[in-house]
């Protein structure tokens, strides 16, 4: 099985991710993160 193939973790629907992929994902949360693209945990509090 090659190197970047193996599943290293798995999305809240089930996706299986490669290592190439999570790095990805993580990437693009960061950057979500850093432009602001949240919620709080109190505007959260709020909303449930």
């Amino acid at each position: 099985m090659d190197k970047q193939e193996i599943i290293v973790a798995y999305t809240s629907k089930g996706v299986p991710l490669t290592p190439s992929q999570y790095k990805k994902e993580i990437d693009e949360a960061i950057a979500e993160i850093k432009n602001g693209q949240f919620v709080s945990q109190k505007e959260m509090n709020k909303k449930v």
